[in-house]
């Protein structure tokens, strides 16, 4: 016979039961049974001492949490995890608040991949027991709060409710009672406890798990399988039917729906949330009105969402949720500061010292660091000088040890880097936003939430088309919202490299066959390398052209927030004013004086100027971390529609793109795309280093025999290397094509495409001949963009060597052709003791007659086009971003190096392949270039020279790319004078050879936009 020791009750067996008396005993076992699941009477469960559900180092960590001490609390949370009820290996309940907040503590200390574990095991313990609340004893009805609560210090609510009395813990059941049947007798085991549980923790806690497992998957979350199964436990409405506790499955409901995207359900269920039993605010009820208040801000309703954080902080008072008072008053501060108000948030300083009093020194420094920005936001002195103050209270709140690691700091550490440019004090600024911008590169909620959408892709939980649009929305460059939002959080975007993940947009939109998105992420790949390597990850270039460009090369967003940001900034458009007439003044003189009082006059005015210019590069830095929405103008960002409805009948874009393990090529006409990937990467480069070896390239100085230019085997490289890059493609570049623009990537930049062969077998031609070429280092830049042609302004030319040992006759005779194509062209002979970069802003063009072989290549940026200023400061082309804006249109560097000359053997490993090239470029034309020539190899000598003069005879009149053509048709026809080509050994005698081999010629690019300066034919 089985017995039970303790906690047990003996029955008669049912077969020793009168038949009469049996079925009776069995419905009063079911009974006793339903009353211990139930009702959990005390009579039928066991209890004992201290039997709280949530341990007390549960409640010392939230003690932890609320100082400010994140560490600690995180260990506290964990210890208490650690003695958490189970059954076996099953957690109970008490585990969802335990992972909530250790979630909580590893999401304050920026620890994302940790946080989103826990908040899932949070929420896959509630899908465990959704129906918890059913073993609650609750109270049948409520009543109002006996004792009047303290006024709110900060302010004062403006609704009429009234406070419900709630206990602060309610008895719950944990366990079932069993009927044990034996042989001979049957036995009723009580395994039922009751426990007390604080429910509205509980609740509060699985509210904040769905909230942030929400925000950290971003819109990955419409698509989570336990998101989906939070919603649907708790639309079956677990809990005790036509009860004031449905509130709170109202609440949990609200927020799980806005994470699926229900927003007007969510709406609806939170609004419902508000009043228990119709009348009464409950302990949660501000975090409702959290809630609806982001949901307000998110739909950029100020008005609302100030009046849901306001209520919200006042609510969370009365019901002790500092947590919530945090968030509400943090948002409610941001609010203020969107609505451009003048003043700093009323509340901001009571709340501060009350949660000094209080000793929640999270919640006083969370005051004082959103009151600083306020004050930095007025902008003038004062404020700046209450800011500082401030911020020194943050110190004395918490320690710089406690802050760092937290969200809190880098909240403190932006605004202290904003304060440190305010005041002019770029040294103590930069540490402290360095400091910001690594917490977030770990800390970001954006940068998480894209690695999110990748690893969804990666894993194949969302298909390519899912993706695309996955990829769009946080791949995407930081939206207005975002800089208006969390300027820290947009910033780090922009400075943190995202190229895999650009690469895997750019796969899944080749995979779905969507050529108008793959093109777009091509150009979004180059801009994003160019942005890396500049300060704030491009977010200063955009400001200057914003500010400072010609109108017609901006979008109609961008005109906008240019006469926006002058209004609102009236000391920067003060300064824009001086400039501008400064300028004047200087037009007035010529760019390169030559009397020594023009000269003088010169310099006075270019020191004033860099002074004035100084500062508004002061001010721009202030502007870069503020809350500016600021559209990134350069390299524009165009859709392929946009690209095509530029371009005329007869052009098309030949453009690639190198992906980890693809080189993918794409051909873009008026009205149709195309792409492709190369067939074998590795063999193209192969023929590229033949052809160029064929040419005579084994070392930029190896001069080349006269034989060799004679010999023609270049031309089966040459067609070869072109087979091997559109294998595949279905594409025939020697059909209906007039102008075609290359966009080149990786090693294709050293790839002479002028030279390349179509046609027939033995009848082959060069592309070049066939059509005109220019190049381009984005697509955005590879079409016109509205901007007429400079006439008439100065070109100024460098005079040096191309090559050693250079005969000077040559030099003189190209200076006297060049001056003759460009009549107001003067040469470079000394530069004033002002930067260089102001002097080169001064001209319309700018040719560069010297070899530019000492550039470091490691840092493109450091070259000094002028030359002459070499070792002074302010001359290099990193110099010449800066304000004031602008530069050459024109510029000729012919004496530019790459691997071409050497036939790739000496490729720099520590670069990509042709980032020489490409950042180049991209710096010349982020100053106002629009036409670059510049050379794969240098070949110097008197057809250089010639080539040059040529081209810029017919540049006025033509594209740039129809005059290259021209120029390079006369120079393949007319003879070799080899006593003035040091690159070529000398003939035998009666040998004269012409400059028909492309070594001469298909070294040089013509990088332009495409602009025509003909007028177009009227339509008829």
């Amino acid at each position: 016979m089985l017995r039970q020791r303790q906690h047990c009750s003996r029955f008669k067996a049912p077969s020793q039961v009168p038949p009469r008396l049996r079925f009776g005993l069995m419905l009063a076992i079911a009974g006793v049974w339903l009353s211990g699941l139930l009702l959990a009477s005390p009579a039928h469960a066991q209890t004992r001492p201290n039997s709280d559900v949530l341990n007390q180092s549960y409640q010392r960590a939230m003690t932890l949490m609320y100082s400010g001490d994140y560490e600690g609390a995180l260990d506290g949370f964990r210890q208490a995890g650690r003695g958490a009820i189970r059954a076996g290996e099953t957690r109970w309940i008490d585990s969802i608040c335990y992972h909530a907040m250790t979630g909580e503590a590893y999401f304050q200390t920026g620890q994302m991949p940790q946080a989103l574990e826990h908040f899932g095991s949070a929420l896959q313990l509630y899908v465990q027991y959704p129906d918890w609340m059913l073993r609650v004893q609750f109270p049948p009805s409520l009543g109002p709060r006996t004792i009047a609560p303290q006024p709110v210090p900060w302010g004062q609510s403006q609704r009429r409710f009234r406070l419900g009395q709630f206990p602060d813990k309610f008895s719950i059941t944990r366990g079932q009672n069993t009927v044990i049947q034996g042989s001979t007798q049957t036995f009723l085991q009580q395994g039922e406890m009751i426990m007390t549980l604080q429910a509205a923790e509980l609740v509060r806690c699985t509210t904040l798990a769905i909230r942030r497992r929400s925000e950290l998957l971003g819109p990955v979350a419409k698509l989570d399988h336990l998101t989906q199964d939070v919603v649907a436990k708790l639309a079956a409405r677990p809990g005790p039917p036509n009860h004031w506790s449905e509130v709170w499955i109202d609440l949990q409901l609200g927020v799980a729906l806005e994470a699926t995207g229900r927003r007007e359900q969510a709406l609806t269920a939170l609004t419902r949330s508000l009043v228990a039993g119709g009348e009464y605010d409950h302990p949660l009820t501000c975090l409702a009105m959290l809630e609806l208040g982001r949901i307000a801000l998110d739909k950029g309703d100020l008005k609302s969402a100030s009046v849901w954080f306001s209520e919200a902080s006042y609510s969370g008072y009365f019901f002790s949720q500092y947590a919530v008072i945090e968030e509400a008053v943090r948002l409610g501060a941001l609010v203020h500061i969107l609505s451009d108000a003048k003043n700093v948030y009323p509340p901001l300083a009571t709340v501060a010292d009350w949660a000094h009093a209080k000793r929640l020194r999270a919640l006083q420094a969370s005051a004082l660091i959103s009151a600083a920005e306020g004050y930095a936001q007025m902008g003038d002195q004062q404020s700046v000088a209450k800011a500082t103050a401030t911020l020194s209270q943050v110190n004395r709140a918490m320690s710089r040890r406690e802050l760092a690691p937290t969200e809190l700091g880098a909240r403190f550490n932006y605004v202290s880097a904003l304060v440190a440019y305010e005041r002019r004090q770029p040294k103590s600024g930069e540490p402290a936003l360095t400091a910001a911008l690594a917490y977030e590169k770990k800390g970001s909620l954006r940068l998480f939430q894209m690695a999110m959408v990748d690893q969804a892709y990666r894993d194949g939980t969302v298909r390519d088309k899912t993706a695309l649009d996955l990829f769009a929305k946080v791949l995407d460059d930081p939206p207005s919202a975002a800089w208006r939002i969390d300027p820290l959080q947009a910033l780090c975007v922009l400075v943190t490299p995202q190229e895999p993940l650009l690469d895997h947009w750019l796969e899944a939109a080749i995979g779905r066959e969507d050529m108008a998105t793959a093109v777009e992420v091509t150009d979004r790949i180059r801009r994003r390398r160019y942005f890396n390597t500049l300060p704030l990850g491009g977010r200063l270039l955009g400001l200057r052209w914003v500010l400072e460009a010609p109108e017609a090369a901006l979008s109609r967003p961008a005109v906008l927030q240019r006469h926006d940001l002058l209004t609102r900034y009236p000391h920067y458009q003060e300064l824009a004013r001086q400039a501008e007439k400064l300028q004047k003044d200087l037009a007035a003189l010529p760019a390169l004086p030559e009397d020594r009082g023009e000269s003088s006059q010169q310099v006075k005015l270019m020191t004033e100027l860099t002074r004035v210019a100084s500062n508004q590069e002061a001010i721009l830095m202030e502007m870069a971390l503020r809350r500016e929405a600021i559209t990134l103008a350069f390299p524009p960002l165009r859709t392929l529609a946009e690209v095509q409805q530029r371009m005329e009948p007869g052009q098309a874009i030949l453009s690639f793109l190198t992906g980890p393990r693809e080189i993918y090529g794409f051909l873009i006409t008026p009205d149709r795309a195309g792409g492709w990937k190369l067939a074998s990467p590795d063999n193209t480069k192969k023929h590229l280093a033949n052809l160029l070896r064929a040419m005579g390239h084994f070392d930029q100085g190896r001069e080349i025999d006269a034989a060799q230019l004679k010999d023609t085997s270049w031309r089966g490289e040459a067609a070869g290397l072109l087979a091997d890059i559109l294998q595949g493609s279905r594409i025939d570049l020697s059909i209906g094509i007039q102008q075609l623009t290359i966009v080149p990537d990786d090693f294709l930049w050293y790839v002479p495409f002028e030279a390349l062969q179509v046609g027939k077998a033995n009848q082959t031609e060069t592309l070049l001949t066939k059509m005109q070429i220019r190049y381009a280092p984005t697509i955005g830049l590879a079409v016109p963009d509205g901007r007429p042609r400079r006439q008439g302004g100065t070109t100024g030319v460098v005079m040096g060597r191309l090559f050693p040992h250079e005969p000077d006759e040559i030099a003189i005779g190209s200076l006297k052709r060049i001056k003759q194509a460009v009549p107001k062209a003067a040469v470079v002979t000394q530069l004033p003791t002002v930067p260089g970069s102001l002097v080169a802003k001064r001209l319309d063009g700018l040719i560069v007659l010297d070899d530019l072989a000492s550039t470091d290549e490691h840092s493109p940026y450091q070259l000094h086009p002028l030359r002459l200023d070499k070792g002074r400061p302010g001359g290099t082309l990193e110099d010449w971003f800066s304000l004031p804006f602008g530069g050459p249109e024109l510029v000729v560097l012919p004496g530019f190096h790459t691997p071409a000359e050497n036939s790739l053997k000496r490729m720099l490993r520590t670069t990509k392949p042709g980032e020489e090239l490409f950042l180049t470029l991209c710096g010349f034309m982020s100053t106002g270039a629009r036409t670059v020539m510049i050379s794969r190899w240098r070949v110097g000598g008197r057809t250089c020279h010639d080539l040059i003069a040529e081209w810029l005879q017919e540049l006025p009149h033509t594209t740039a790319a129809d005059a290259w053509q021209r120029a390079v048709e006369v120079a393949r026809q007319a003879p070799l004078d080899l006593s003035l080509e040091p690159r070529v050994k000398t003939a035998r005698e009666g040998e004269t050879p012409t400059a028909e081999n492309p070594f001469f010629w298909s070294g040089y690019m013509v990088v332009d936009t495409g602009t025509d300066p003909r007028p177009k034919p009227v339509k008829k």
